[in-house]
């Protein structure tokens, strides 16, 4: 028998006691969301390679920079991946396939050729890395975006890679240096996944032929040292 009074069980929870309880259970949804963005990008990154076209030789993206000599065409693992300003002249100059005297469709701007530390563009060499836009504007590369979290512009950070990517972009062609050292990072990599933008990396000297006869939604990143 229950004396007179007293209350069995627990007694409600008051409005404070209520908040904390609600409060909890955000933090746990909060995590929950977190594990499922997490998980989904991780399928994404694993279903990649079936999505790759059959003709690409895949490579595995990675954080650190390539070695030397790794100059042939990479298409990376995930499949479908996806500025101080103009540059003088070639900042007017429009983008996308142009007519050359053989009668023959090809790539504007023209990349002329590269050596060690520069590239000569629509005949004007630069001496810096570039980034060709899908309107034909030749930007400097902002190399700080990526040097801020790996110390060097070797590995593309996320940061780097949605500053370089543009809306409508289906392809992007990287000029890894003339040794093919630059690489993306597995979050760079994710995210041009994501946007369904193809990246290829070559060396910066193979990467000209290709970029010339490229037809489509095309950008570019050049790094003119190694």
């Amino acid at each position: 028998m229950v004396a007179k009074g007293m209350q069995t069980g627990r007694a409600p929870a008051g409005p404070g006691g209520l908040r904390r309880r609600l409060a909890r259970l955000e933090d746990q949804n909060a995590g929950l969301r977190e594990e499922q963005q997490r998980l989904e990008a991780e399928r994404e990154r694993l279903r990649g390679p079936e999505l790759a076209p059959p003709a690409s030789r895949t490579a595995r993206s990675t954080s650190q920079p390539q070695g030397c000599g790794s100059g042939n065409r990479r298409s990376l693992g995930v499949g479908w991946l996806g500025g101080a300003g103009p540059l003088g002249p070639l900042a007017d100059r429009g983008a996308g396939p142009a007519w050359d005297e053989g009668g023959e469709e090809s790539m504007e701007p023209k990349i002329d050729r590269t050596q060690f530390g520069s590239v000569t563009i629509d005949g004007e060499t630069i001496t810096h890395d570039v980034i060709i836009r899908l309107g034909g504007q030749v930007e400097k590369r902002k190399k700080k975006l990526s040097k801020a979290v790996y110390g060097t512009s070797h590995t593309i950070s996320l940061a780097e890679a949605k500053h370089l990517y543009q809306q409508g972009a289906e392809r992007l062609l990287i000029g890894a240096g003339q040794d093919g050292r630059v690489g993306l990072s597995e979050q760079a990599a994710t995210y041009f996944a994501r946007k369904r933008c193809q990246v290829e990396l070559l060396s910066t000297p193979a990467v000209i032929p290709v970029w010339n006869q490229a037809e489509g939604a095309v950008i570019g990143l050049l790094h003119v040292t190694c």
